[in-house]
């Protein structure tokens, strides 16, 4: 006579998720001197050009994650 074969079934679902902000700030800063030479009428004139300049940049980001996991396991168990 055969026997009946019962099974477990286990199910799931699993959800994860992440979020992530980031912030980049970038800061430059630059100068130059510059010298400049020239005969005058009356002597020998010099002219210094001093030119500085800063500049910053900022990167917003914003990220979200989102993962799901479906999950089935059946166990056969011997019947009786």
């Amino acid at each position: 006579m055969p026997q009946d074969e019962s099974r477990a079934i286990t199910t799931g679902i699993t959800k994860e998720q992440g979020d992530t902000f980031s912030v980049n700030t970038v800061v430059t800063v630059g100068a130059s001197v510059g010298v400049t030479a020239g005969a005058k009428p009356f002597g020998v004139g010099a002219e210094t050009t001093v030119t500085a300049s800063v500049s910053a940049t900022v990167e917003m980001g914003y990220e979200r994650r989102t993962n799901i996991t479906a999950m089935r396991e059946e166990t056969p168990r011997p019947g009786g």
